[in-house]
């Protein structure tokens, strides 16, 4: 008897194991499976990321294409930056996009006398709101690589004190195209990089074609 009580207990005891090892493995198995569907909406929402800069990044750079176009016909460049950046962000990736905008400033013709006589005193809050949105971005600078924070900073300040985008961006790029030869780094900037920083120098220094 005392024997089969024995035998009995380390049979119950053994049970026991087998059911708490059971319940490891179910959980373990639980885990990897929730892993593998973590890492497969990893991989999927990396895909989809990847697909959405391509996109924004086309239509930029018919933003670019559109600008110098119209600067090249004379005109005033019929794009801005921060809009289409605004517009891609919104969610804009297809020229519907910019035929809506186009319809909404026709429209707007309608009411541009009644818009004029608003003083520019009365709209200085609202580009003040426009401004802050627009240095939000300032933030992902990284501020402990000199080489790319001190051209930032520069162009930062220099828009407001000249009061001349062009300007400011110009200052940046030289800046930029300096400190990229300086540190040995001539990669940092692209081939159009250092051309444009060159006309920016030759602008700013009047050298020929801007002596005159």
């Amino acid at each position: 008897m005392e024997l089969a009580r024995h035998l009995a207990a380390l049979q119950t005891l053994l049970d026991a194991e087998r059911d708490e090892e059971r319940a490891r493995l179910a959980e373990a198995r639980t885990r990897l499976s929730l892993a593998e569907r973590e890492a497969r909406g990893l991989a999927v929402a990396d895909v989809e990321a990847v697909e959405e800069g391509a996109l924004a990044g086309r239509a930029l750079v018919a933003d670019s294409i559109a600008a110098i176009l119209s600067s090249l016909f004379g005109t005033s460049t019929v794009v801005s930056y921060i809009e289409s950046a605004s517009g891609v962000e919104a969610g804009g990736r297809t020229g519907l996009t910019t035929l809506t905008t186009a319809g909404c400033f026709l429209l707007a013709l309608v009411a541009t006398p009644l818009v004029l006589a608003v003083p520019a005193a009365a709209t200085a809050p609202a580009l003040v709101v426009v401004g802050v949105f627009m240095l939000q971005s300032a933030v992902e600078i990284d501020m402990g690589d000199f080489v790319t924070a001190a051209p930032a900073a520069l162009t930062l300040m220099t828009i407001p004190l000249t009061g001349s985008i062009a300007d400011g961006l110009g200052l940046g790029l030289l800046s930029a195209a300096v400190l990229a030869l300086a540190t040995g780094q001539p990669r940092r900037l692209t081939a159009t990089g250092y051309v444009i920083a060159a006309v920016f120098f030759a602008e700013f220094f009047r050298i020929y074609p801007f002596s005159g």
